[in-house]
């Protein structure tokens, strides 16, 4: 009790010491805070883009198609696999896809790549394709009256082959089983900008990716959104008791390069706020 009365009486002897004593305290505490929650924020904004963007929460392979994504490496597609990764609490909703590497060819013009094959109506609970479309309308899975299917490009692809929204797409690839695969499509729609992560994307139904590349039945994977993204983690785990002979990836394995770099920076902050905290204290 003694302590606390001459603890008290110094604060109160020296007041405009003790005022700007709290003053620097307060106000250091308070940029402390702003500069983590900018921090946290712009983070957590910045993670949600690209998870809508492509990535999805989780992602579902076979065996180590993410470290080498190979044509044949498929899931088969049925009903029932759907329904069990549906069915997980917390999954809010899944998109199957295809991918390959193919050459486009429009006129005397050609650029290599990469074919996504994709449900039209499952795109757009999952991902921001259907926000993405800045020209042209979003692709379906029936083919106009001559017979061809719709076809979406990035910017990057219809600059490098000076097409535009009706003219015809060449693409060859190779089939699942060995074959060679072309066809021609009709370009229905213009993705992305020429910065974003799919400009060099051409975007297929998927059933039609299907076909071309022979994959019949099967896709090379499965994306997930969560209701919560910050039940990643026990959801995985689920989900890898639920299939055991696939693999089940989070979206911090998925974009490892960019999670690791995000945690190193929080950890640099941390310590200088540290630092900041230390000085005021002092």
């Amino acid at each position: 009790m003694l302590l606390l009365k001459l603890a008290f009486r110094n604060i109160l002897r020296q007041r405009r010491r003790t005022i700007l004593t709290v003053l620097s305290m307060t106000g250091g505490y308070v940029l402390c805070c702003l500069s983590f929650s900018l921090t946290e924020g712009s983070y957590k904004n910045v993670i949600r883009i690209f998870t809508m963007d492509h990535t999805g929460h989780i992602q579902i392979h076979r065996d180590d198609y993410l470290q080498r994504p190979k044509v044949f490496k498929g899931i088969d597609d049925t009903p029932e696999q759907r329904q069990e990764i549906q069915s997980q609490p917390g999954v809010l909703s899944i998109a199957p896809r295809v991918f390959a590497p193919a050459l486009a060819y429009a006129g005397s013009r050609n650029t290599p790549v990469q074919i996504v094959g994709a449900e039209p109506h499952l795109e757009k609970t999952t991902s921001r394709l259907f926000n993405k479309v800045n020209q042209g309308q979003y692709f379906n899975a029936s083919p106009n009256a001559d017979g061809y299917y719709s076809a979406m490009l990035g910017i990057g692809v219809a600059e490098s082959l000076r097409i535009k929204i009706g003219d015809e797409l060449i693409l060859i690839s190779q089939g699942a089983d060995g074959s060679i695969a072309n066809d021609i499509y009709i370009v229905t729609a213009l993705v992305g900008t020429r910065n974003s992560w799919d400009r060099n994307k051409v975007y297929l139904p998927l059933s039609v990716a299907q076909e071309f590349l022979s994959f019949y039945g099967k896709v090379h994977q499965y994306s997930l959104l969560l209701e919560d993204e910050n039940a990643v983690t026990r959801i995985t785990q689920s989900l890898t008791t639920a299939l055991p002979t696939l693999t089940v990836n989070p979206w911090m394995q998925v974009e490892a390069t960019f999670y690791n770099s995000m945690e190193a920076d929080k950890r640099g902050n941390r310590f200088t706020l540290l630092i900041i905290v230390f000085i005021v204290f002092i």
